[in-house]
């Protein structure tokens, strides 16, 4: 049985955006134009009647961001299946428009409860180098339900890299295959650790920037005591921690505790990346700096 995820596409309303008015101008398609005023209006039947006429245009970047107004009025009234169809006809004329990839996998899997076919464009929207925590989030879902469990825990590592911090979701049925494993439980249990981590992390930053590099480690520790409440050993999290901490390390020429650090980062990088990895690598030159 295929189920709607509505606690999740809640989520997805402040992702939708009016597509293209900077490229299609009034003098060239002025059916988009009074479109662009009706849906501002929340007139939305009128705003796609103008966009259905204003779709005759033959050029495809404009095609493109009407479709995407276009399933943005589909998403506004939950229609999410001619959402996606709109979506998937935007992909037509570009395929590699992060913000159509990021869409359709979302509404496949938030709004249509289709995980399966959710993964390709999430897929596709990683490797566009989306920064969005709600991909990294649903790729972990879909990976759960898949009963792939280390590729769940990688996208909720991401996940949380990418600054996702809705911790009611960490509860959500779709991670059923998982629960079982320590390193969920201890996620689901500490998870404000990570927020109360972010508090720190955002000091070390205010402490760099005023070259106070001694207080901006404190920050850094604290921060890594906490996000190691939460977190498993090959964390992302961690690493990005670990490499912080080694390099302000060497900038005191406290070059003891650099080590340590870079060390650290040798063993995470190594188990999530392999040994002949270009980030194992910059590891070790760190550790042999």
């Amino acid at each position: 049985m295929i189920m709607k995820r509505s606690f999740f596409i809640i989520a997805v309303a402040c992702m939708i955006i009016s597509g293209g008015p900077i490229l299609i101008h009034a003098e060239k398609n002025p059916h988009y134009e009074k479109g662009q005023q009706l849906f501002e209006e929340k007139k939305y039947d009128e705003a796609f009647a103008e966009y259905k006429q204003a779709l005759t245009t033959e050029d495809p970047q404009e095609k493109k961001f009407i479709l995407l107004d276009m399933a943005s009025i589909h998403m506004n009234r939950k229609k999410y299946a001619e959402a996606a169809e709109c979506y998937r006809e935007a992909l037509k004329y570009d395929p590699d428009y992060l913000y159509t990839n990021e869409m359709l996998g979302i509404v496949l899997y938030g709004g249509l409860g289709d995980h399966k076919a959710a993964l390709a464009p999430l897929l596709k929207a990683e490797e566009l180098k989306s920064s969005n925590g709600l991909v990294y989030f649903a790729l972990a879902c879909c990976y759960s339900l898949n009963n792939d469990r280390e590729n769940a825990f990688h996208y909720l590592d991401l996940a949380i890299l990418k600054i996702f911090r809705k911790a009611e979701y960490i509860a959500s049925e779709d991670f059923n295959n998982i629960k079982s494993d320590s390193r969920y439980i201890n996620l689901a249990a500490n998870f404000g650790s990570i927020i109360e981590g972010d508090k720190y992390i955002y000091k070390a930053i205010e402490s760099l920037a005023a070259a106070d590099n001694e207080t901006a480690m404190k920050s850094y520790l604290r921060a890594a005591e906490l996000y190691s409440k939460a977190l498993w050993e090959d964390s992302l999290n961690m690493d990005m921690l670990y490499s912080n901490m080694a390099m302000i390390s060497f900038n005191m020429k406290n070059y003891e505790n650099s080590i340590v650090y870079y060390e650290k980062l040798v063993s995470i990088r190594s188990r999530i990346y392999g040994e002949a990895n270009n980030n194992t690598a910059a590891a070790y030159t760190g550790l042999g700096m």
